[in-house]
């Protein structure tokens, strides 16, 4: 028998909101941002990113709002709300109202996924959405404050293994 226990999301895992761009600064630009629009679950659509003019900002500041693959990001604002994608491939920055996770020593990243994608999680964004704005809203404060177990890291990997396996037959069969 394994030992698990409950964790807070923000223990496990770096929060990242994202950067909010100024909209007079995207265009053709070969520096692209994720926003909202792209993340089309399972996967963030990176073949219709829009660019940004970076050179209006400052390029270390914004480090920690880049995304690569491998990466999830979740939306937190819209009717879309608690929508989750993997980034495939490339690199990016995230904008305004889009989530990244970015997990610690102590999770393994396909377990983390797992656990993002479960009903669970779904219905706590739901069930935690900002109901004093016209539009729904959660921050990344509450997200972190999501309850789930985790057992040890060396279990995590087989439980991903496992599960990614069968992901991959899904995705080839489609």
């Amino acid at each position: 028998m394994t030992n698990w226990q409950e964790v807070k999301l923000g223990y496990v895992c770096d929060l990242i909101a994202g950067f909010a761009f100024k909209s007079k600064d995207f265009g053709n630009y070969p520096d692209k941002v994720i926003k909202i629009t792209n993340i089309e679950p399972p996967f963030v659509n990176t073949a219709n990113l829009i660019g940004i003019d970076i050179s209006k900002y400052n390029r270390d500041k914004l480090k920690k709002f880049s995304a690569t693959k491998g990466d999830y990001v979740l939306a937190m604002t819209g009717a879309t709300i608690g929508k989750l994608g993997r980034i495939c491939e490339g690199e990016a920055y995230i904008n305004q109202r889009v989530l990244m996770f970015k997990p610690t020593e102590a999770i393994d990243k396909k377990f983390l996924y797992y656990n993002l994608v479960d009903n669970k999680f779904m219905q706590y964004v739901l069930n935690h959405i900002d109901s004093e704005s016209a539009q729904a809203n959660i921050s990344a404060t509450t997200i972190g404050k999501y309850e789930f177990s985790i057992p040890s890291l060396g279990i995590q990997k087989q439980i991903a293994g496992v599960l990614g396996v069968l992901d991959d037959k899904i995705e080839l069969n489609n």
